[in-house]
């Protein structure tokens, strides 16, 4: 089982803080057995001999009540098939890195808990953003009493995004989450991963464009998408740019020539 991710943004989660201590520890445990799709076996007995081997005072009925704990604060989602429990980590593909995605250790999440995973998604980004926005305003209201007359040009770099437009910031990477699941398809653990690594290898701005392009064209996937990207960026053009501009004037395009000058005498 590769290793797992915990990030810094636990110590503000909303969800994540409202749970017991025991409920918070057994989500770190669990969240250990999750595959590459965020999802795991969630029975009882099960949890307990992957993740307690040595308590011996943690039961079953321990196990059932956190994870209801956590599923009541849409920390994960529960279903059950053929007498066995699974659970899904919504936001697992938001904040972990899988490269390559190995098959399935459980069987697939049902549409209905897919759908609570996709409104789940959405609504973080929302409190990620407010967050974000509130930590902002409470610096800027500490810059400004550390310094009452700020220079009006505190950075003379005329290029505002250095990076070529990779990591433009959580705004612009949640309104791409938000077209992909209005515009192509519902988001899943699966291509929300998929959209994070175009994000990763194309940038936010020139992602969106390709995206604007490939519904204009109705061509709703990411395959195409990525092949518009892939093309521009090794053309140095933008998505939707007329045939014209693109190929410019190469060097075996041929050109009119003058007549010559005794036929132009005569």
């Amino acid at each position: 089982m590769p290793n797992r991710v915990i990030k810094e943004s636990i110590w503000t989660s909303p969800n994540l803080n409202k749970v017991d201590p025991l409920a918070e520890r057994h989500f770190y445990r669990l969240l250990l057995c999750a595959d590459d799709f965020g999802c795991c076996e969630c029975s009882p007995l099960i949890v307990k001999g992957k993740c307690y081997p040595l308590q011996l005072s943690t039961s079953p009925n321990d196990i059932d009540l956190w994870q209801f704990e956590l599923e009541k604060q849409h920390l994960l989602f529960r279903w059950s098939k053929d007498g066995r429990q699974y659970a899904i980590f919504p936001t697992f593909a938001k904040h972990q890195r899988v490269r390559s995605l190995h098959q399935r250790k459980t069987p697939a999440p049902p549409s209905d808990v897919e759908n609570l995973c996709r409104q789940q998604l959405t609504l973080d980004d929302i409190c990620q953003q407010t967050l974000a926005n509130d930590n902002n305003g409470q610096q800027a209201i500490a810059d400004d009493r550390l310094n009452p007359n700020p220079n009006p040009n505190p950075n003379p770099n005329p290029n505002p995004n250095p990076s070529g437009g990779k990591g433009d910031g959580k705004t612009a990477t949640s309104e791409i989450y938000k077209m992909f699941d209005q515009d192509f398809q519902r988001i899943t653990p699966t291509n929300s991963q998929q959209v994070g690594d175009l994000i990763d290898t194309y940038g936010t701005e020139l992602l969106k464009e390709a995206m604007k392009e490939a519904v204009k064209q109705n061509k709703r996937s990411l395959a195409y998408v990525n092949g518009i990207c892939k093309s521009c960026k090794a053309k140095g053009t933008k998505p939707g740019a007329p045939k014209s501009a693109q190929a410019g004037t190469g060097a075996g395009k041929s050109e009119k020539r003058p007549a010559p000058r005794e036929l132009l005498e005569e």
